[in-house]
Parts: structure tokens; sequence; C-alpha cells
């Protein structure tokens, strides 16, 4: 009886012990092979590649201290950091219902965003997933692993609202949209700023740094100018951060075309460094629609008063605000000595 006991005792053992060594390895392959999304460190993440379902391509490229994209143009900071902040912090908030399984399989299957993560200049992804929609309460984004048939809904603690968003692959949404910024000291890096006045060519100007912080003022026939000095640095710290609004991608080529072939030009603001780097803006009129008319006095407009069309370096046309350009589109008459700062 009592060999029998024993025996008894050592094969619950052995179940339990079993038990518990299936349910822990079950635990680990689920959270190795189908939960591990995150990325511990982002730092460590040199090239993101995302791709949808109709051939929409991007490339976003780590380049010292900034990011590339499709190694076109720089990408916006803003939503580089939101993206590398996803990566590290989103987390499953519950698998998918087995009653919705196939229908999300399904979904993102026909409908998402494929996303391979590279990390310290290797050649091979180290995680790839695939990012859906959101679920029915918009509190999180389906998403499934490569190799696994099994998406989760990952969210962001403390977030409401869906991720997909951040996970664009249309590479404008990506473009930096600053056209200068010398912040701080970077001014010193000014070499020479050219304003064109296409309507009073007489008000045109050109400032030039001659030595370190002392600048030349010359007027529309190169007759050097003595300025307020005041007033002229006030108005080159105006360049620490100039940004448009966004990229035209309504109107058709051949339309915009025909209004920078056959409307007048406004100003044209052309800007090197002392690196020899040049970059040039030209403005022209942005029309309404016919019928517009001023909100305040109800007379017809046909000229946007708020935004412009601006082709930069003679190729990319972009939607602008007067609000930010004004203050460096002034007439030349405006610096003379007698000029107020204010």
């Amino acid at each position: 009886m009592k060999k029998l006991i024993i025996r008894i005792v050592f094969i619950a053992a052995l179940v339990g012990l079993s038990v518990y060594l299936f349910n822990n390895q079950s635990k680990t392959t689920v959270k190795g092979q189908l939960t591990n999304f995150a990325i511990e460190d982002t730092a460590s993440i040199t090239k993101i590649f995302m791709a949808n379902k109709d051939n929409q391509k991007i490339t976003l490229t780590k380049t010292g201290n900034s990011w590339m994209v499709n190694d076109e143009f720089k990408a916006k900071p803003d939503m580089m950091n939101t993206l590398l902040k996803t990566m590290h912090l989103m987390t499953v908030r519950s698998p998918v219902p087995k009653s919705m399984h196939n229908n999300v399989v399904k979904r993102l299957g026909s409908n998402s965003v494929k996303v391979e993560i590279y990390q310290n200049g290797e050649g091979t992804p180290s995680k790839v997933y695939f990012v859906g929609g959101p679920n029915a309460d918009h509190t999180g984004t389906f998403m499934l692993l490569k190799n696994s048939s099994v998406p989760f809904v990952i969210h962001l603690e403390g977030h409401y609202g869906f991720l997909n968003t951040r996970y664009a692959t249309d590479k404008l949404v990506w473009r930096d949209n600053y056209i200068w910024q010398f912040p701080g000291e970077a001014l010193k890096q000014i070499a020479e700023i050219s304003v064109i006045n296409h309507d009073i060519p007489e008000e045109s100007f050109v400032i030039k740094q001659v030595k370190k912080d002392e600048y030349q003022f010359t007027d529309f026939n190169g007759n050097l100018k003595p300025v307020n000095k005041g007033f002229l640095m006030t108005y080159i710290k105006q360049y620490e951060s100039v940004a448009y609004e966004e990229f035209e991608q309504v109107k058709s080529k051949e339309y915009l075309d025909s209004l920078i072939n056959n409307t007048p030009k406004r100003f044209t603001i052309e800007l090197k460094t002392m690196t020899g780097e040049v970059t040039t803006i030209t403005s022209w009129d942005k029309p309404l629609k016919e019928g517009a008319v001023d909100l305040v006095t109800g007379a017809p407009i046909t000229n946007d008063v708020n935004r412009f069309y601006a082709m930069i370096n003679k190729k990319d046309i972009v939607i602008a605000q007067y609000f930010t350009f004004d203050a460096l589109t002034l007439k030349a008459s405006q610096f003379s000595p007698s000029q107020s700062i204010n």
C-alpha cells in the first residue's frame, strides 16, 4: 500500500511538472513569435520600409541625426519621433476574438501596410509586421506579425485612438516642410539674402555678410545704402525658421504650369549660405473660384488673401502663407536709418 501511494504521488508530480513546462513553453512561444511587436531600442533602427496594397512604397533612412525619405529629402522630425515612439511603446491590448479572426486576417491581406524594420545597418529586417485598420471602437489597431496567423489589437497605453495613420506611405506626407532653419548661432551661416519685388522692382534689395556679424545692404541698382542695423538684424532673425504650409496635390500639373507661365510673379527670395548652398523661392497669387467674396465686406475677390503658390528651387510647387512671408518680403525703403524696429 505504501509503495502504491508513493507511485501515485510520483506520477502526480510528473504530470504537474509536465503541465507547468508545457504552459510556460506555450507562453514563451506566444510572446516571442506572436506579440513582440515593439522595438526595445529604437536608437538602433537605421531603416524603415513601408508599402501598402496599392504598391505605394516609402523608405525612411537614418543619416546622422536626421532621416531621409526615399533618399530624396528630409523627413519631418515630429513625424519620425511619433513613429519611433509608437514602435517602442505599442503593446497588445487584446487578441482578436475567434469569431472575428478570419475576417480580420482577410482585411489585413487586402488592406494593410507592410512594415519592415532594420537595425544597426543590417541588410535583413529584424522585424516585419502588417498594420491594418482600427477596431470597432477605435481604441486600437489590428496588426499581424510576419509568419504568424494570429492578429492582435495593438494600442498605446494612455492613448485613445488608432495607429495606422502613423504608418503613412505617401512620401509627401513625410517631407519636411521647412525651407530654412537657422536656429540661434546658425544665423551666422547666412551669407546673402536677395529679395526681388516683382511688383515694385525699385524696392528690391540684397543683404550680404561681408565680415562676421557685419552686413552690407544694397538696393535694386546695386548701390550701398545705410540702414537701421537693429532693424536689419531683426529681419535676418526671421530666417531662423521658415516653412511652407503644404504641397499642392489638388490642382493638375497643366493648371499649375499655365499659372506659372501666364501670371506675374510677386516676389523671389534667394538665400545663400557660407557653404555655398542656394535656396530660391518664387511666388504667384493663388486664384480663388469664380464668385468668391470677402467674408467681411462681401466684395468679390479673385485671389486668396491668406495663401499663395510658391516654387522652391524651380521644381517643387507648394502652398505658403502670407502670415509667414510678409515679414520676409519687406521693401528696401523700410530699412532706412530712420526706420523704427517696431
